[in-house]
């Protein structure tokens, strides 16, 4: 077995979350790539020779928890991170499909999620992630701390889930990619990408130049190129001929994409070359 494997995935909880019925979770896809924040397993269909599309995750985040609303919430987040993650990898063609479709817990049918108390627009708190990182030393061994450490090195969605929960830049990568791709969000992106550079991760640069920045803003500030998708309302220069540089919006993902991808792969990089 190999060094980055748990012996024995730490599951200390009786939640267990089910996810969209698609091939891209597939034991040969994602569900494959032996994420540990999200421990994605498919049940096998007895009746159609095993092959099956109920695909389910558990987590050790979990392993403490004991109020059903905050399993939920966790399962939610958990979610929308894994979310951005195919959003940026796989492109935004799968980002609507992947949602949480409802929570059990073992031994209590009465528990279940989403319920009319509790559905999947819940305000979740802005730091739950960061809390579920400062409660490893509760919710593994040490050994299985080694193990999870190993592990994030592997590959860059298990880094980023683990780097998430101390990288706030990181982590509103994802948060943002696992939101649908507006003019408004994918500045917020930029803007955080530019921070990214400048203030943290100085190795690493962003990868479009000032030209395409300025073909980018240029459409997304002005209400007289794009309308009521602007960041900015009907003001008064917006009634001017602009002549400056535009964007398509499809050409604005893309860019935005390739930073991400190329930021991440920067932070596994970084990651790897730590002990």
């Amino acid at each position: 077995m190999s060094d980055y494997l748990f012996m024995r995935y730490p599951i200390r909880n009786k939640y267990e979350y089910w996810l969209p019925k698609i091939l891209l979770l597939n034991s040969n896809h994602i569900g494959g790539m032996n994420l540990k924040d999200i421990h994605i397993y498919t049940e096998p269909d007895l009746i159609s020779d095993g092959h099956s599309e109920d695909h389910r995750f558990n987590t050790f985040h979990c392993n403490n928890i004991e109020n059903d609303e905050s399993a939920w919430m966790v399962g939610l987040e958990l979610t929308s991170l894994l979310r951005g993650l195919i959003t940026i990898f796989t492109g935004e063609e799968y980002q609507q499909m992947i949602n949480l479709e409802r929570m059990r817990k073992d031994g209590d049918p009465s528990v279940v999620y989403p319920n009319y108390k509790l559905g999947n627009d819940v305000q979740l708190p802005s730091d739950i992630y960061q809390m579920l990182g400062s409660n490893l030393f509760e919710n593994l061994t040490f050994k299985e701390r080694e193990e999870y450490r190993k592990n994030a090195k592997t590959n860059v969605f298990n880094s980023s889930l683990y780097l998430a929960q101390d990288n706030i830049g990181l982590y509103l990568i994802l948060k943002y990619f696992s939101e649908p791709l507006t003019w408004g969000s994918l500045y917020k992106i930029m803007e955080t990408f530019e921070t990214l550079e400048k203030y943290h991760d100085k190795g690493w640069k962003k990868t479009y130049n000032n030209q395409d920045k300025s073909k980018f803003t240029n459409p997304a500030n002005n209400f007289g190129v794009i309308g009521i998708d602007s960041r900015h309302g009907f003001k008064s220069d917006s009634l001017k001929p602009n002549k400056g540089p535009k964007m398509e919006l499809s050409e604005a993902k893309k860019m935005f994409i390739n930073c991400a991808v190329s930021y991440l792969e920067f932070k596994l990089a970084e990651l790897r070359n730590t002990p």
